[in-house]
């Protein structure tokens, strides 16, 4: 007697390709499911995250300032303390543009892993999206390969979307460069 006519069907090995078979039986809710527009995910940012981030990008810009008051060591001592608002601005002036400027978060933020995207145009786009009622089962195509939809590959994120218009960029550059610039300036004494 063979061993595997004593064995009960349901501990036989299933077939090697029932994966395959399976899968394209899925693959047409697979893809529809793909193709739908799925709404923004909400953010939800912790504020005290928010803050923290903001108190690592003051640090960061003192240890800057801090080196950079030391390459000025020669100098009179009187004249480098009357020029601390300009130098100031241009250091945050130049976080500014390697960071915001250019799409990035500033370096406080990347260390608490924030990003700055545009939720106005994440609202209105989710807005058009559902108006028009983009959706629907595309199929396979006819396509013998069977091939995995392409968001089983990335994934979603939560860093989707639009980064900041020019105007939220200029705005972040008023509030966060000139307003602290024109504080030290008028608080300054000449």
């Amino acid at each position: 007697m063979e061993l595997g006519a004593t064995l009960p069907a349901a501990l036989h090995s299933p077939a090697a390709e029932a994966w395959q078979v399976e899968f394209a039986k899925m693959l047409p809710e697979l893809e529809r499911l793909s193709n739908t527009q799925l709404a923004p995910w909400p953010l939800r940012v912790l504020r005290s995250s928010q803050l923290d981030a903001h108190r690592l990008d003051a640090e960061l810009t003192t240890m800057l300032q801090e080196q950079f008051m030391a390459a000025f060591t020669l100098f009179q001592p009187g004249r480098v303390s009357n020029l601390a608002p300009e130098l100031n601005l241009l250091l945050a002036g130049l976080v500014y543009w390697l960071s915001i400027w250019q799409g990035r978060a500033t370096p406080g933020s990347e260390l608490m892993n924030l990003r700055y995207r545009n939720e106005h145009a994440m609202e209105a786009a989710a807005a058009a999206a559902a108006a028009a009622g983009v959706g629907g089962c595309s199929g396979s195509g006819g396509s013998s390969a069977v091939q995995p939809p392409s968001w089983l590959h990335g994934g979603r994120t939560g860093l989707e979307g639009p980064g900041l218009s020019q105007q939220q960029k200029l705005g972040y550059a008023a509030a966060f460069v000139g307003l602290p610039y024109l504080w030290l300036w008028w608080m300054h004494p000449q």
